[in-house]
């Protein structure tokens, strides 16, 4: 009863939502964001370029077609063509060492790379639109208790009128009456400000506008128990900068082995057919060429492709202590969070409300005056506002969190590889 109250207050004091809009759910958000926000064009266009880079890679190199004329346009008996020779043959390189199929390795690892870091901007605008999300349905919340605060400062300044009129009461009483509801008014007004301005940066994650951003449909105050740290750090491994700083080190891995391939010379293989115009006669012709290897000439690139793999290896261990670390750290938050949006649900705000309801009863049987209960008022929406802040951080931490143990991601992702290597 009392969330429908806030919804109508809320309505009422912007202008009136139009109840023919949808509100907008967490999940909503999330998919409007993923549709539309140009950092994923980018990353997924980086995915596309490196498959068909991939599929460059995995290609043979054409076979080359030879003519050549010998024993023509010379002097005597070889002036003219008379005494030509033609000669026409077919050659095609053939990549030793397995070549070809190690560059399509290092193609194919390179856009696995890709693929994580795409999964990693998309977990990382996520995260950002739930922060986004909840600190609008926070903003929300704050109007609705400021306008209960300017409604419960106008009866109380209306009461201490009477009073005062009635010769019950001194005028200060009014006056203090006149100032709590002019602050009243003031919170309402900068907790208006506040939520438009949460509206336009949820809205601008998807590229729209605060007028696309009506009621939210969530519960702030539904949060959910921390889990225990022992529990979450095994999901790290699942984390895409931990997937991508792996793939790294097998593209980095791939592509050692491809140099290492590159001390194996290739081989030109020809045949073909020589054509003898003064005789008439024809015979076939074969050739090989393979390059001679004196001394290797490729050192330097296999010996950087060996010192970028131990370097991936080492970024690898690097990414995998600061996820640790942050785990630690996000986790200490989120049950600190929890325990501060706990504390406020079941004693803070029950005691608020305790005194204020004793300050209203004694009040209006006299016995308090307008400045205890103005005292009481502001003293419960004090509260209110806190437990408000508190279930927010929850939330913030919350997705945090979420974001670095979220799992489900690998396998769509692999099959998304595996489909560009066919």
């Amino acid at each position: 009863m009392k969330k429908v109250l806030y919804l109508l207050i809320f309505s009422a004091l912007c202008g009136g939502v139009s109840s023919a809009a949808e509100p907008l759910g967490l999940e909503q958000a999330i998919v409007k964001v993923a549709e539309n926000h140009p950092a994923l064009s980018v990353a997924e266009a980086e995915v596309l370029a490196s498959r068909a880079e991939a599929l460059q890679a995995g290609l043979r190199p054409n076979p080359i077609l030879s003519a050549e004329l010998e024993n023509a346009a010379g002097s005597g008996a070889f002036s003219g063509v008379d005494s030509a020779e033609y000669t026409f043959s077919i050659s095609q390189t053939i990549e030793m060492g397995g070549k070809r199929s190690k560059r399509k390795e290092a193609a194919l690892r390179s856009a696995e790379v890709a693929e994580w870091n795409l999964e990693g901007r998309r977990r990382a605008l996520e995260r950002i639109t739930i922060r986004a999300f909840y600190s609008t349905l926070a903003a929300e919340a704050r109007v609705s208790l400021s306008a209960q605060l300017v409604g419960m400062a106008q009866t109380v300044l209306a009461k201490a009128e009477q009073r005062v009129e009635a010769g019950r009461a001194h005028a200060l009483e009014a006056t203090k009456a006149t100032l709590e509801l002019a602050d009243a008014e003031l919170d309402l007004e900068n907790s208006k400000q506040a939520l438009e301005s949460a509206k336009i940066i949820l809205a601008s994650l998807w590229g729209g506008t605060a007028q696309e951003v009506g009621l939210l449909a969530g519960d702030l105050e539904q949060i959910p128990e921390p889990e225990p740290l022992a529990s979450l750090v095994g999901r790290l491994t699942q984390h895409p900068d931990a997937l991508q700083a792996e793939a790294q080190v097998r593209q980095r891995q791939a592509e050692a082995s491809l140099e290492n391939a590159q001390r194996i010379p290739s081989v030109d293989l020809g045949a073909g057919v020589r054509l003898i115009e003064e005789s008439g006669d024809q015979a076939f012709v074969f050739g090989l060429s393979v390059p001679l290897a004196f001394g290797d000439r490729n050192q330097g690139n296999r010996e950087a492709a060996r010192l970028r793999t131990l370097q991936a290896e080492d970024q690898y261990n690097a990414v995998r202590l600061a996820l640790t670390q942050e785990l630690v750290e996000t986790s200490r938050a989120v049950r600190t969070a929890y325990s501060q949006a706990i504390s406020f649900r079941e004693k803070q705000l029950p005691s608020a409300r305790l005194a204020f309801e004793q300050a209203s009863d004694g009040y209006s049987k006299g016995l308090f005056g307008s400045l205890d209960l103005l005292d009481a008022m502001r003293g419960l929406f004090g509260q209110e506002i806190r437990y408000v802040d508190a279930l927010l951080a929850c939330h913030q931490a919350q997705a945090e969190l979420k974001s670095l143990t979220a799992s489900g991601s690998k396998n769509e992702l692999k099959t998304k590889t595996i489909e560009g290597e066919k």
